[in-house]
């Protein structure tokens, strides 16, 4: 590879935030610029309408923190990180084993 074809990749991999050590010198300056633009492809608008979408949906996963607490509950998932420590009562009541029984 000589250096002008060197130093075009490396001016890419500049502009697009890309590690040069991607430059594979066995390839051609085809063939690492084809993997480049696979590396920098752009997903078009959709994905920036996607976004407030899924945001939403994240917003009202913590609102219904007890419904995902019981649905990971059935799955036999763990969630105590997300929902705290138990609370103890008087009685000994066990969420998990209502939900299980």
């Amino acid at each position: 590879m000589n250096p002008l074809i060197l130093w075009r990749l490396k001016k890419y991999c500049q502009e697009h935030n890309l590690d040069p050590e991607h430059i594979d010198q066995s390839l051609s300056h085809e063939e690492n610029m084809e993997y480049f633009r696979e590396l920098t492809r752009d997903f078009g608008p959709d994905i920036e309408r996607f976004l407030p979408e899924l945001d939403r949906y994240l917003e009202d996963q913590r609102k219904n923190f007890l419904q995902h607490y019981i649905y990971a509950t059935k799955m036999g998932e763990t969630k105590s990180a997300d929902v705290g420590p138990p609370i103890r009562s008087a009685t000994g009541f066990s969420l998990a084993a209502y939900i299980k029984g």
